[in-house]
């Protein structure tokens, strides 16, 4: 994008006037509903519902789960308050490689004191098993 200048502007077509007047749309009242729903206007899903606010952020209530992964691909546990999903990592390539949990796994979420004490801004979780390679997701 380039400057104009004045003389080339004022031999310009373009028509800047024109931008300074307005341009009437049709509107509709509110509260006219029988004219709304004649022109198509959607209804109001809003109207009449209670405003629920957002809770306020909690930190998760500290707690332990444990699962057996032995006959399972994935698990969903609640370890406190937070609900975590466990499952196996995907089959690499190259089976050699592979080490899929099995057996037992723990997730403990630790207190928001204890995060203090140890000096961390921020949620502690230990996650544990029997052996092998798992993947974790907090839901």
């Amino acid at each position: 994008m380039g400057l104009v200048s004045a003389e080339a502007l004022a031999f310009s077509p373009l028509a800047l006037p024109d931008l300074q007047k307005t341009r009437p749309v049709p509107v509709t009242r509110v509260g006219d509903t029988a004219k709304a729903a004649a022109s198509g206007v959607a209804k109001d899903e809003t109207a009449g519902k209670e405003w629920k606010s957002i809770p306020d952020a909690a930190w998760p209530k500290p707690g332990n789960a444990k699962a057996n992964m032995t006959d399972k691909r994935e698990v969903s546990l609640k370890a406190g308050a937070l609900p975590v999903r466990v499952s196996k990592t995907p089959t690499p390539r190259s089976a050699e490689n592979a080490n899929p949990v099995a057996g037992e796994v723990g997730v403990e979420v630790l207190d928001r004191n204890a995060a203090e004490r140890a000096g961390i801004d921020g949620l502690i979780m230990a996650v544990d098993s029997t052996g092998g390679d798992a993947q974790l997701s907090i839901d």
